[in-house]
């Protein structure tokens, strides 16, 4: 009898360890578990936000093309404007972007020069030593990549200048053409045939507000 009343026993007990068990299984199963990888995601993608924030850019003012209105000029010749908005300023440039309106020979070169700015408004000390050739690509908006590191826009603005080569007596009588184009206010733009020949200020056009289509995306 003693050994039927032990064998109960041990039976409600082991019935009873059992209940508890589930029980508590339940309790830690019902519990959600964030895993570590969620809270790295997010801190990554706030990493992202805050990269893709400081690679923005600024890009300068697109004028409105004027069809009826062009300045044609035989190469070799220098023409260009300056930029001089005050977001711009302290800022390393990311493209130059210009409107060609006139189809280049194939693999046609054009070289790019930047310019700090004089006391009469000019073009005064060019900013690099680095050669800064490029290729036109095709009719319109060709945006052209510079890869100068170390250059910033200083104070007073900076003169992006277009240096259109001499070419070989076949191309004697091509003409260099970016497209005119209107902007918001009155700007610099300039002119010289080489580096021989002092710059003038082309004023021409409505006192200054149409001239080359050139613009540029700075780092921001």
């Amino acid at each position: 009898m003693n050994k039927n009343l032990f064998q109960l026993i041990a039976s409600v007990l082991t019935v009873f360890l059992v209940l508890i068990f589930e029980n508590v299984y339940g309790v830690f199963n019902s519990i959600p578990i964030c895993p570590k990888s969620d809270t790295s995601k997010s801190i990554l993608l706030n990493e992202v936000k805050i990269i893709a924030n400081k690679l923005s850019l600024i890009e300068t003012e697109k004028p409105k093309r004027k069809k009826h209105y062009s300045f044609l000029s035989k190469a070799p010749c220098q023409i260009g404007m300056l930029f001089d908005d005050d977001l711009i300023i302290g800022k390393r440039i990311k493209n130059v972007s210009i409107y060609f309106d006139e189809k280049k020979k194939q693999n046609y070169v054009f070289q790019l020069l930047l310019f700090s700015k004089g006391k009469d408004n000019l073009p005064l000390t060019k900013l690099h030593n680095k050669e800064l050739p490029l290729l036109v690509n095709h009719l319109g908006w060709n945006e052209f990549p510079v890869l100068l590191d170390n250059l910033v826009i200083p104070e007073g603005g900076i003169f992006v200048i277009v240096n259109f080569f001499a070419k070989s007596k076949f191309y004697s009588e091509e003409t260099d053409r970016i497209a005119m184009g209107k902007y918001s206010g009155i700007k610099q733009f300039c002119f010289r045939s080489t580096s021989l020949n002092d710059w003038f200020v082309l004023k021409s056009f409505q006192e200054g507000k149409i001239g080359p289509m050139m613009r540029l995306q700075v780092e921001n």
